[in-house]
């Protein structure tokens, strides 16, 4: 027979739960409501912000050869002012688009700042071709041609091209690399190249030395190297001298002069 006093407990402890159960869905109701409340608070915050919010900021970074100026105008083209107008993807494509920069990075501090990242391409000698000036790389590939804002470094190499061989990179970067052994040796004004295999080296004391950039043994850099005492004093005898063999100079004397 069941005490009535054990049915009595049982009956108060399911309606102890059951009050519990109300009590903590009426504590989450509370929690989301409020949660909603401050979502609404939030929200409507960022979105009157970015109503108002305004671009002051350009950060850029990593440029050596274009002008921050440039980056600046680029972006600022990119929107209206309103900051929430500047899309980073847009301004990206723009900023890659230049034939200077090598990988970009775009990124928006709210409530006004722009942080551009890029990683610019090498130059590595001016080739003066039909009166324009290119600027190449260490591959021998065209970056882009002269123009007076690009901040570039003086000493770059200077090649002249009789021919068309601008698009001929191997021959470029063989050039290159024959200038940088040569001018250890004597400061280079510039390089002719009147064609693949024929390049004439013009040194600042006036000394003209034929080359070919691609088959051009060591031990005759060395020989030069050598003898360029005395090759200086007949500098104003020799019209050149070819030195890419093995075991030789040839020279060249100006006209009308004895040997």
């Amino acid at each position: 027979m069941k005490d009535y006093s054990d049915f009595n407990k049982k009956e108060t402890v399911k309606s102890n739960k059951k009050i519990l159960v109300l009590k903590l869905l009426h504590f989450l109701m509370v929690v989301l409501a409020f949660s909603f409340f401050v979502f609404l608070i939030l929200y409507g915050y960022i979105q009157l912000s970015n109503r108002f919010a305004k671009l002051k900021y350009v950060v850029v970074n990593g440029n050596q050869v274009l002008p921050k100026r440039l980056i600046n105008t680029i972006v600022a083209n990119s929107g209206n002012i309103g900051f929430s107008t500047y899309d980073p993807s847009k301004i990206y494509f723009k900023i890659i688009a230049n034939p200077w920069v090598k990988e970009a990075r775009v990124a928006t501090i709210f409530p006004d700042t722009i942080y551009v990242t890029i990683k610019e391409k090498t130059p590595s000698a001016f080739v003066l071709y039909k009166n324009n000036v290119y600027i190449i790389d260490k591959n021998g590939a065209v970056i882009d041609t002269y123009k007076s804002y690009l901040r570039l470094p003086k000493s770059l190499p200077r090649i002249r091209l009789k021919t068309n061989l601008l698009n001929d990179k191997p021959l470029l970067k063989a050039t290159l690399n024959i200038y940088e052994k040569l001018d250890k040796i004597e400061k280079i004004n510039y390089i002719d190249i009147v064609s693949d295999s024929y390049q004439v080296v013009n040194f600042r004391n006036g000394l003209k030395v034929v080359v070919n950039s691609f088959n051009c043994p060591n031990v005759a850099i060395k020989r030069l190297a050598k003898k360029w005492t005395y090759l200086s004093t007949l500098i104003n005898k020799l019209d050149s001298v070819s030195i890419c063999f093995d075991n030789k100079f040839v020279l060249k004397w100006k006209k009308g002069v004895g040997k």
